[in-house]
Protein backbone atom coordinates (compact mmCIF):
# COMPACT_ATOMS: atom_id res chain seq x y z
CA UNK A 1 0.00 0.00 0.00
CA UNK A 2 2.82 1.94 0.65
CA UNK A 3 4.58 1.33 -2.50
CA UNK A 4 1.89 2.41 -4.34
CA UNK A 5 0.27 5.36 -2.69
CA UNK A 6 -2.96 3.73 -1.35
CA UNK A 7 -2.07 2.80 2.72
CA UNK A 8 -4.82 4.75 4.08
CA UNK A 9 -6.67 3.96 7.51
CA UNK A 10 -9.41 2.50 5.58
CA UNK A 11 -7.38 0.18 3.73
CA UNK A 12 -5.78 -0.99 6.74
CA UNK A 13 -9.09 -1.85 8.43
CA UNK A 14 -10.87 -3.33 5.53
CA UNK A 15 -8.04 -5.62 5.62
CA UNK A 16 -7.73 -6.19 9.15
CA UNK A 17 -11.47 -7.28 9.08
CA UNK A 18 -11.66 -9.19 6.14
CA UNK A 19 -12.70 -12.94 7.06
CA UNK A 20 -9.98 -14.41 4.34
CA UNK A 21 -6.72 -12.31 5.17
CA UNK A 22 -4.37 -14.64 3.98
CA UNK A 23 -5.60 -15.13 0.37
CA UNK A 24 -6.41 -10.93 0.27
CA UNK A 25 -2.44 -10.55 1.13
CA UNK A 26 -1.91 -13.10 -1.91
CA UNK A 27 -3.77 -11.27 -4.22
CA UNK A 28 -2.49 -8.08 -3.29
CA UNK A 29 0.99 -9.38 -4.09
CA UNK A 30 0.00 -10.28 -7.00
CA UNK A 31 -1.68 -7.13 -8.23
CA UNK A 32 1.77 -5.12 -6.73
CA UNK A 33 4.07 -7.65 -8.86
CA UNK A 34 2.21 -6.52 -11.81
CA UNK A 35 1.89 -3.11 -11.08
CA UNK A 36 -1.93 -3.49 -10.81
CA UNK A 37 -2.06 -2.15 -7.21
CA UNK A 38 -4.53 0.86 -7.37
CA UNK A 39 -7.33 1.83 -5.28
CA UNK A 40 -10.17 0.96 -7.80
CA UNK A 41 -8.77 -2.71 -8.52
CA UNK A 42 -8.39 -2.80 -4.77
CA UNK A 43 -11.47 -1.69 -3.79
CA UNK A 44 -12.89 -4.52 -6.39
CA UNK A 45 -11.74 -7.59 -4.87
CA UNK A 46 -12.97 -6.70 -1.51
CA UNK A 47 -15.98 -7.29 -3.29
CA UNK A 48 -15.33 -10.79 -4.76
CA UNK A 49 -14.26 -14.08 -3.26
CA UNK A 50 -10.78 -13.78 -2.00
CA UNK A 51 -10.24 -17.68 -2.59
CA UNK A 52 -11.66 -17.30 -6.15
CA UNK A 53 -9.33 -13.77 -7.20
CA UNK A 54 -6.32 -15.67 -5.98
CA UNK A 55 -7.13 -18.79 -7.90
CA UNK A 56 -7.42 -16.94 -11.34
CA UNK A 57 -4.80 -13.99 -10.70
CA UNK A 58 -2.32 -16.86 -9.73
CA UNK A 59 -3.11 -18.60 -12.88
CA UNK A 60 -3.20 -15.65 -15.11
CA UNK A 61 0.33 -14.47 -13.39
CA UNK A 62 1.69 -17.94 -14.12
CA UNK A 63 1.79 -17.98 -17.73
CA UNK A 64 2.43 -13.84 -17.94
CA UNK A 65 -1.09 -12.92 -18.87
CA UNK A 66 -2.36 -10.90 -16.32
CA UNK A 67 -2.71 -7.85 -17.79
CA UNK A 68 -5.57 -5.44 -16.17
CA UNK A 69 -7.66 -6.23 -19.10
CA UNK A 70 -7.77 -10.04 -18.65
CA UNK A 71 -8.34 -9.26 -14.55
CA UNK A 72 -11.12 -6.64 -15.44
CA UNK A 73 -12.57 -9.71 -17.90
CA UNK A 74 -12.62 -12.02 -15.11
CA UNK A 75 -13.64 -9.97 -12.21
CA UNK A 76 -16.83 -9.15 -13.49
CA UNK A 77 -17.43 -12.29 -14.78
CA UNK A 78 -20.94 -13.46 -13.83
CA UNK A 79 -19.41 -17.09 -12.53
CA UNK A 80 -16.56 -15.93 -11.25
CA UNK A 81 -15.76 -19.25 -9.26
CA UNK A 82 -16.53 -21.92 -12.44
CA UNK A 83 -14.28 -19.27 -14.20
CA UNK A 84 -11.21 -19.30 -11.94
CA UNK A 85 -11.34 -23.17 -11.20
CA UNK A 86 -11.45 -23.43 -15.48
CA UNK A 87 -8.73 -21.35 -15.44
CA UNK A 88 -6.52 -23.02 -12.85
CA UNK A 89 -7.44 -26.43 -14.10
CA UNK A 90 -5.68 -25.97 -18.10
CA UNK A 91 -2.66 -23.60 -16.41
CA UNK A 92 -2.21 -26.73 -15.04
CA UNK A 93 -2.39 -29.03 -17.75
CA UNK A 94 -0.12 -26.22 -19.23
CA UNK A 95 -2.69 -24.76 -22.03
CA UNK A 96 -3.55 -21.53 -20.93
CA UNK A 97 -3.07 -19.09 -23.55
CA UNK A 98 -4.62 -15.88 -24.45
CA UNK A 99 -5.99 -17.35 -26.60
CA UNK A 100 -7.41 -20.44 -24.84
CA UNK A 101 -8.72 -17.62 -22.02
CA UNK A 102 -10.70 -16.04 -24.15
CA UNK A 103 -12.33 -19.39 -25.91
CA UNK A 104 -13.05 -19.68 -21.58
CA UNK A 105 -14.40 -16.27 -21.54
CA UNK A 106 -16.70 -16.56 -24.60
CA UNK A 107 -18.46 -19.97 -23.24
CA UNK A 108 -21.85 -19.85 -22.13
CA UNK A 109 -21.94 -23.48 -20.56
CA UNK A 110 -19.51 -22.45 -17.66
CA UNK A 111 -20.91 -25.10 -15.50
CA UNK A 112 -20.90 -28.39 -17.78
CA UNK A 113 -17.27 -26.54 -19.06
CA UNK A 114 -15.88 -27.12 -15.66
CA UNK A 115 -16.93 -30.29 -14.88
CA UNK A 116 -15.79 -31.87 -18.38
CA UNK A 117 -12.09 -30.17 -17.89
CA UNK A 118 -12.03 -31.43 -14.20
CA UNK A 119 -12.69 -35.24 -14.74
CA UNK A 120 -10.22 -35.39 -17.74
CA UNK A 121 -7.61 -33.49 -15.70
CA UNK A 122 -8.76 -36.18 -13.09
CA UNK A 123 -7.80 -39.00 -16.01
CA UNK A 124 -4.98 -37.08 -17.19
CA UNK A 125 -6.70 -36.62 -20.30
CA UNK A 126 -7.00 -32.64 -20.57
CA UNK A 127 -4.97 -31.75 -23.45
CA UNK A 128 -5.42 -29.33 -26.31
CA UNK A 129 -7.11 -31.94 -28.38
CA UNK A 130 -9.83 -32.66 -25.70
CA UNK A 131 -9.61 -28.79 -24.70
CA UNK A 132 -10.51 -28.15 -28.13
CA UNK A 133 -13.22 -30.97 -28.84
CA UNK A 134 -15.14 -29.92 -25.52
CA UNK A 135 -15.51 -26.16 -26.56
CA UNK A 136 -16.46 -27.34 -30.06
CA UNK A 137 -20.14 -29.36 -29.08
CA UNK A 138 -23.08 -27.71 -29.73
CA UNK A 139 -24.09 -28.81 -26.05
CA UNK A 140 -20.82 -29.43 -23.25
CA UNK A 141 -23.57 -30.69 -20.41
CA UNK A 142 -24.26 -34.61 -22.49
CA UNK A 143 -20.10 -34.63 -22.72
CA UNK A 144 -19.70 -33.40 -18.70
CA UNK A 145 -22.08 -36.08 -17.64
CA UNK A 146 -20.75 -39.02 -20.50
CA UNK A 147 -17.29 -38.35 -18.66
CA UNK A 148 -19.45 -38.46 -15.01
CA UNK A 149 -20.36 -41.81 -16.06
CA UNK A 150 -17.18 -43.23 -17.10
CA UNK A 151 -15.18 -41.62 -14.33
CA UNK A 152 -17.79 -42.90 -11.65
CA UNK A 153 -17.48 -46.66 -13.37
CA UNK A 154 -13.97 -46.77 -14.30
CA UNK A 155 -13.92 -46.77 -17.80
CA UNK A 156 -13.05 -43.10 -18.20
CA UNK A 157 -10.47 -43.39 -21.31
CA UNK A 158 -9.77 -41.58 -24.33
CA UNK A 159 -11.37 -44.09 -26.19
CA UNK A 160 -14.36 -44.33 -24.78
CA UNK A 161 -14.76 -40.04 -24.78
CA UNK A 162 -14.03 -39.78 -28.41
CA UNK A 163 -16.41 -42.68 -29.25
CA UNK A 164 -19.08 -40.44 -27.64
CA UNK A 165 -18.27 -37.48 -29.09
CA UNK A 166 -18.39 -38.92 -33.07
CA UNK A 167 -21.75 -40.67 -31.89
CA UNK A 168 -24.98 -39.81 -34.28
CA UNK A 169 -26.92 -39.97 -30.84
CA UNK A 170 -24.84 -38.62 -28.22
CA UNK A 171 -27.58 -37.44 -26.18
CA UNK A 172 -29.18 -40.93 -26.20
CA UNK A 173 -25.79 -42.51 -25.39
CA UNK A 174 -25.90 -40.43 -22.01
CA UNK A 175 -29.27 -40.88 -21.17
CA UNK A 176 -27.97 -45.06 -21.43
CA UNK A 177 -25.33 -44.48 -19.56
CA UNK A 178 -27.41 -42.75 -16.36
CA UNK A 179 -29.75 -45.93 -16.44
CA UNK A 180 -26.49 -47.85 -16.47
CA UNK A 181 -24.95 -46.19 -13.95
CA UNK A 182 -28.15 -45.80 -11.43
CA UNK A 183 -29.09 -49.75 -11.64
CA UNK A 184 -25.37 -50.87 -11.29
CA UNK A 185 -24.77 -52.35 -14.67
CA UNK A 186 -22.69 -49.38 -16.17
CA UNK A 187 -19.73 -51.81 -17.74
CA UNK A 188 -17.30 -51.51 -21.25
CA UNK A 189 -19.40 -54.69 -22.48
CA UNK A 190 -23.16 -52.78 -21.61
CA UNK A 191 -21.67 -49.45 -23.43
CA UNK A 192 -20.41 -51.03 -26.80
CA UNK A 193 -23.76 -52.57 -26.99
CA UNK A 194 -25.36 -49.50 -27.24
CA UNK A 195 -22.84 -47.49 -29.05
CA UNK A 196 -23.13 -49.67 -31.67
CA UNK A 197 -27.12 -50.33 -32.10
CA UNK A 198 -28.61 -49.62 -34.98
CA UNK A 199 -31.39 -47.90 -32.99
CA UNK A 200 -29.86 -46.20 -30.33
CA UNK A 201 -32.77 -43.53 -29.60
CA UNK A 202 -35.30 -46.71 -29.06
CA UNK A 203 -32.80 -48.39 -27.17
CA UNK A 204 -32.39 -45.15 -24.76
CA UNK A 205 -36.20 -45.20 -24.61
CA UNK A 206 -36.79 -48.81 -23.65
CA UNK A 207 -34.34 -48.16 -21.04
CA UNK A 208 -36.13 -45.60 -19.35
CA UNK A 209 -39.82 -47.42 -19.16
CA UNK A 210 -37.95 -50.01 -17.53
CA UNK A 211 -35.51 -47.75 -15.37
CA UNK A 212 -39.26 -46.53 -14.37
CA UNK A 213 -40.37 -49.61 -13.38
CA UNK A 214 -37.76 -50.01 -11.33
CA UNK A 215 -37.05 -53.30 -13.77
CA UNK A 216 -33.56 -52.53 -15.57
CA UNK A 217 -31.47 -55.38 -14.79
CA UNK A 218 -28.89 -57.12 -16.68
CA UNK A 219 -31.03 -59.51 -17.77
CA UNK A 220 -33.90 -57.41 -18.83
CA UNK A 221 -31.34 -55.20 -20.93
CA UNK A 222 -29.64 -58.44 -22.93
CA UNK A 223 -33.64 -59.28 -23.52
CA UNK A 224 -33.73 -55.68 -25.02
CA UNK A 225 -30.64 -55.41 -26.74
CA UNK A 226 -30.96 -58.64 -28.58
CA UNK A 227 -34.40 -58.47 -29.65
CA UNK A 228 -35.23 -58.67 -33.54
CA UNK A 229 -38.50 -56.15 -33.01
CA UNK A 230 -37.27 -53.70 -30.66
CA UNK A 231 -39.38 -50.78 -32.35
CA UNK A 232 -42.51 -53.39 -31.60
CA UNK A 233 -40.85 -54.02 -28.12
CA UNK A 234 -41.19 -50.43 -27.15
CA UNK A 235 -44.46 -49.36 -28.72
CA UNK A 236 -45.67 -51.77 -26.47
CA UNK A 237 -44.09 -51.18 -23.64
CA UNK A 238 -44.55 -47.62 -23.67
CA UNK A 239 -48.03 -48.34 -23.79
CA UNK A 240 -47.90 -50.59 -20.80
CA UNK A 241 -45.99 -47.77 -19.01
CA UNK A 242 -48.20 -45.48 -19.38
CA UNK A 243 -50.95 -47.20 -17.66
CA UNK A 244 -48.98 -47.86 -15.04
CA UNK A 245 -48.99 -51.96 -15.90
CA UNK A 246 -44.69 -52.35 -16.70
CA UNK A 247 -43.66 -55.21 -14.13
CA UNK A 248 -41.49 -58.07 -14.69
CA UNK A 249 -44.08 -60.18 -15.93
CA UNK A 250 -45.42 -57.73 -18.21
CA UNK A 251 -41.85 -57.60 -19.46
CA UNK A 252 -41.84 -61.02 -19.91
CA UNK A 253 -44.87 -61.35 -22.05
CA UNK A 254 -43.96 -58.27 -24.13
CA UNK A 255 -40.23 -59.48 -24.72
CA UNK A 256 -41.55 -62.85 -26.25
CA UNK A 257 -43.71 -61.58 -28.44
CA UNK A 258 -43.31 -62.87 -32.09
Amino acid sequence: FQETGILTQENFESIRLHKEPMYIKEVLSLLQKTGMLTQQNFESVLCQDATDIERFLSSLHKVEILTQKNFEHVRSHPDLKNISHILKFIQKAEILTQENFEHVLSEQEITPLKLSLYYLQEAGMLTQENFEHVLSEQEITPIALSLRYFQEAGMLTQENFEHVLRHREPVCIVFSLRYFQETGILTQENFESIRLHEKPICIERTLSFLDKAGILTQENFEGVVSHTKLETVHRIQKLVQEAGLLTQQNFESIRLCP
